[in-house]
C-alpha cells in the first residue's frame, strides 16, 4: 500500500484538540492511614487472635469474646469515620 492510499483522516487524527478533564481537588495523600483505620484493623486483629486461641482451646467462650472484640472494631472504626477521624470525603 502506498503512500497515496492513506485514509485521509490518519493526518487530521494528529492535528486535532483533546480536550482533558481533571479533578476538582486533590485526594488525600494519607494512603488511609487514619485513627479510624488504625483502631478498626487493630482491634480486628486482637478479636482474631483472641478467637483463635479459643479454637486451638476449644473454648466457646474465647471465640465469642474474640467476636465480639471485632464487632466492636469495626462499629468503634465507623464512629470515629463519623466523627471525622476517618478518610475525607471528596
Amino acid at each position: 500500500m502506498s503512500a497515496s492510499h492513506q485514509s485521509p483522516n490518519t493526518a487530521d487524527r494528529f492535528e486535532q484538540e483533546q480536550h482533558f478533564e481533571l479533578p476538582d481537588a486533590v485526594p488525600p495523600n494519607n494512603e488511609g492511614q487514619t485513627v479510624a483505620a488504625w483502631f478498626a484493623m487493630l482491634g480486628i486483629i486482637l478479636g482474631v487472635a483472641i478467637a483463635t486461641v479459643g479454637v486451638c482451646l476449644s473454648n466457646l467462650v474465647m471465640v465469642v469474646v474474640g467476636g465480639v472484640v471485632v464487632a466492636a472494631a469495626l462499629v468503634g472504626g465507623l464512629f470515629l469515620r463519623l466523627a471525622g477521624h476517618g478518610q475525607p470525603r471528596s
